[in-house]
């Protein structure tokens, strides 16, 4: 079941899910929500207020609204590590070392930044390089 709550600081303008979906609160119009570009990767929309309009990442909208921060942690992990899934029970407050430590995040980096990646796994950043895991050989997958 979708559960609206008001976004803090916009009250009686826009409303966020749990399902992560931003509204109008006065027509109930959904926003629309974009993926910027591949090197931010988060969804984001655009909040107007007093003629002034912001970025938002819907994420953080979510967390804010749902998930109590008592400890007032500084940001917000996607428990799945899928940056588009914005439902309130795939996300958590955390630290800073706790998000880079978290999941594939290090192998993720290992990846982008050498181009190598183990035999049979997919590498989004560079498809061609690949390492045989018995070896240790670089083999170029294009071969």
């Amino acid at each position: 079941m979708e559960i609206w709550k008001e976004i803090k600081g916009y009250e009686g303008l826009y409303e966020v899910s749990n399902l992560g979906r931003v509204r109008n609160a006065r027509n109930g119009k959904v926003r629309v929500i974009r993926k910027t570009d591949d090197k931010h990767p988060y969804e984001m929309l655009n909040l107007t207020k007093d003629g002034k309009s912001k970025f938002f990442a819907v994420h953080r909208l979510v967390a804010q609204a749902f998930i109590p921060n008592p400890d007032n942690l500084p940001e917000v992990n996607h428990k799945d590590e899928v940056k588009t899934h914005n439902f309130v029970e795939n996300l958590e407050w955390c630290t800073r070392k706790y998000n880079l430590n978290y999941g594939s995040y290090k192998e993720r980096m290992s990846v982008k930044m050498t181009g190598i990646t183990k035999v049979g796994k997919w590498n989004p950043y560079n498809k061609r390089k690949v390492i045989c895991e018995e070896t240790g050989v670089i083999y170029n997958s294009m071969m």
